[in-house]
């Protein structure tokens, strides 16, 4: 939070000028400045969503694009989402089992306004070699493929987390860019392989 805080002021301060030519309404970026980030449970994103805005999400979906937009529109900021079901983020992610019996990975992802969705995320990693071996089996993955991500934790591993911004999402959002190939520096298309 105090990262998006940072970029987002710094470039209210020391971009008007770019801002200006993009036409960009900087309401949300100022609220998301001047405000707090909310923090939900995903359990509790579906209740209100379901409850409230006429979603249909059970308790182990992934949020859609539609529900991430609604979040944005609700809020006005960006918003934590944490502990999604571990079926749906990556195998690497500690995992534990909620209240319902249902096994959840320990993260969090960053959904911002203006139907921005996703713009970062984050996880614990579970740093035991034997639990992340059979979430590779668990999955179906090429064991082989993963053998250097394994050795990492087989010779020695400590607790620890970690996590990334998608950058041309972030660039997106603060620009207010209508598609995220805008935002990518040399983007593959059809047509398009080499920068």
């Amino acid at each position: 939070e105090a990262m998006t805080k940072y970029v987002l002021k710094n470039v209210l301060e020391n971009r008007q000028i770019e801002l200006k030519i993009l036409e960009r309404d900087v309401t949300f970026l100022q609220r998301a400045v001047d405000e707090p980030f909310p923090r939900f449970k995903l359990r509790e994103m579906i209740q209100i969503l379901n409850k409230d805005h006429g979603f249909s999400l059970g308790p182990e979906d992934d949020l859609t694009t539609e529900a991430e937009a609604k979040i944005g529109e609700i809020y006005g900021v960006p918003v934590f989402v944490e502990d999604y079901p571990f079926a749906v983020k990556a195998f690497y992610m500690k995992r534990y089992t909620d209240e319902d019996g249902i096994e959840r990975g320990y993260g969090s992802d960053l959904i911002a306004p203006e139907d921005a969705g996703e713009i970062g995320t984050a996880a614990v990693r579970e740093e035991n070699h034997d639990l992340l071996l059979a979430s590779l089996i668990e999955r179906g993955y090429e064991v082989e493929d993963y053998q250097w991500y394994l050795d990492l934790r087989k010779f020695g591993s400590v607790p620890h987390a970690g996590g990334g911004i998608g950058a041309e999402r972030w660039v997106r959002w603060i620009t207010g860019a209508q598609h995220i190939r805008e935002t990518i520096p040399f983007p593959r298309t059809i047509n398009r392989i080499k920068p």
